[in-house]
């Protein structure tokens, strides 16, 4: 069955591109940090929030995750081991994508910086928007209006997926179909709930 819903909008961290951030700082932070606490610094941070929009340098917002952190390294190479932490795309997810663009406008909103943004990842999408390049973040409600303005769309016909919860919410809250999908095979669950895929199993690896 094909679904009738047209625009398709991916968070791509922890939902289509595979991150290693908690064994990262398990390693060289002495917190012990779980998931939960890790994003909910990476949401509070505000050197955090300024430099996924672009506003502050490499340097400050090292320095400010160091402190927060607890990390005995330089800046330099707290850097240097953040670059690391997107491993790549989810086996089976350029699959998923390409597919999808068959018959969706396929897109995808990432807070993200400069550190991070590989143009390769944008390359997989019809309208990509990293938080960095347009000075807008989710889960601010601007970030999600610019979005829809640049794709000329609707809050209504646009389905949203993200692995962060208050992302979801503020984009529910604009009008957007939105879905908390954590990990690659929760998106891949809910695509199918939707009706925008018949079933996972040709994404899934064994």
């Amino acid at each position: 069955m094909v679904a009738p819903h047209r625009i398709l909008l991916f968070d791509l961290g922890g939902v289509l591109i595979r991150l290693r951030i908690a064994e990262s700082l398990e390693t060289i932070s002495p917190l012990d940090l779980d998931w939960e606490s890790i994003k909910a610094i990476l949401l509070e941070n505000r050197r955090i929030r300024q430099f996924e929009c672009g506003a502050c340098s490499r340097a400050e917002f090292a320095e400010s995750f160091i402190q927060d952190l607890q990390l005995d390294m330089s800046a330099e190479e707290f850097l240097t081991e953040m670059a690391t932490w997107p491993v790549g795309f989810f086996d089976g997810a350029l699959t998923l994508l390409a597919d999808l663009r068959q018959h969706y406008s396929v897109n995808c909103f990432s807070n993200t910086n400069e550190v991070h943004w590989q143009q390769h990842w944008a390359d997989q999408f019809d309208h990509p928007f990293a938080s960095h390049l347009i000075g807008l973040a989710k889960p601010d409600p601007a970030a999600f209006r610019h979005v829809l303005a640049d794709m000329n769309a609707a809050a209504e016909t646009v389905w949203f997926f993200d692995d962060s919860r208050p992302n979801v919410e503020a984009a529910n809250a604009l009008g957007l179909n939105a879905f908390h999908t954590d990990g690659f095979e929760a998106l891949l669950a809910k695509l199918v709930e939707l009706s925008f895929i018949e079933s996972a199993e040709p994404y899934l690896t064994t």
